[in-house]
């Protein structure tokens, strides 16, 4: 059956491991693999084959695309031939169900085979598959086991196998039984490195296809990530701080600022150097100057509107000019004279 959950069903009516003998066969024994016969079997001795190469009836070629061209490939090769006994395997269940729906709606016969189907449903698309009542199939790696079906005349790998093992069971499934077969892989930008490591493992570098005109202009094949990732990386810890000197528009910004120049900030900076304020100073500040040095202030002429705020504490010390008021003002003024 080649599924974990009817497996471990079936194990439940069994006899302890310890008391049974089991044997377990995998085509590619991953971690999940791994994890599986550890709960089945006990203390096993465990045989490896070597995994076998493609066989040479199956003619390999690539196109190395944008993502985004991917669809305009399949198209560009099923106007060259008509589709008939096709099988495309894509990266998950949910891009199979796009991809199908996608190319129904172009108008292809297409059936989709995932792991979300019942087992009723497997049968069923594979039963029209295999009647030829469906002319493409698109597929997760369930299909790539297991799974004999003769006259598969085009295997198209929609994304890279993430194992080289993978990708020759699934270019498997044509060219079987001495016959002839083509396998094509869309390598994008992101699965170089892994179809790099997939030439290394078969020892020989798959042709590359041209792109075809109207799709536009294809990225460069290094069998390495792609090289605007790498840029991207070196460009930003490349990159360099502004220096200090950089900023003098901010500055003189700030300089031209009328309320900045006439800030509280400045005053007390100008107040603890004793420097004169180049700036006309403010009527405040020449008064506390001359309260100071003992001077006597002249009264100011500014009327109420244009001081909202007075404070009744400066009149007491102020003469008015034409020396009327109160006793206690005159007393004051005379005061202060005599104090200079």
């Amino acid at each position: 059956m080649g599924f974990s959950d009817d497996i471990m069903q079936i194990a439940k009516f069994l006899p302890p491991k310890g008391e049974r003998q089991t044997i377990m066969f995998s085509a590619t024994m991953p971690r999940e693999i791994q994890q599986l016969a550890s709960t089945l079997l006990h203390d096993p001795a465990e045989v490896k084959l070597a995994v076998s190469k493609p066989a040479d009836g199956i003619h390999q070629s690539a196109y190395v695309c944008h993502e985004a061209q991917k669809m305009g490939v399949l198209k560009h090769l099923f106007a060259e031939k008509k589709p008939e006994r096709v099988i495309i395997f894509a990266g998950s269940k949910l891009k199979v169900k796009d991809m199908a729906i996608a190319m129904r709606r172009a108008g292809y016969n297409v059936g989709a085979m995932h792991s979300d189907l019942s087992q009723a449903e497997r049968d069923e698309v594979m039963f029209n598959f295999k009647s030829q009542k469906i002319d493409i199939l698109v597929a997760t790696d369930i299909v790539a086991r297991g799974i004999d079906i003769d006259d598969i005349q085009l295997v198209v790998n929609y994304d890279v196998p993430h194992d080289a093992e993978d990708y020759v069971h699934r270019v498997g499934r044509t060219a079987r039984a001495g016959a002839e077969g083509r396998a094509i892989t869309l390598i994008s930008s992101k699965d170089q490195p892994l179809f790099g490591q997939i030439e290394r493992f078969l020892e020989r570098v798959i042709d590359k296809n041209p792109m075809p005109p109207e799709l536009g202009e294809a990225p460069e094949y290094t069998g390495n990530a792609s090289r605007r990732k790498s840029l991207g990386k070196t460009s930003r810890k490349g990159k360099k701080k502004p220096r200090s000197g950089n900023k003098p528009k901010q500055s003189q910004a700030k300089s031209n600022d009328p309320k900045r120049a006439e800030g509280k900030s400045n005053k007390d900076i100008q107040r603890a150097e004793g420097t004169p304020n180049e700036s006309k100073p403010s009527q405040t500040t020449t008064n506390n100057i001359e309260r100071a040095a003992g001077t006597p202030q002249p009264q100011s002429n500014e009327t109420p509107s244009d001081n909202p705020s007075p404070k009744p504490r400066r009149r007491k010390h102020r003469r008015r000019p034409n020396g009327k008021g109160s006793a206690g003002q005159n007393g004051a003024a005379t005061g202060a004279e005599q104090g200079s």
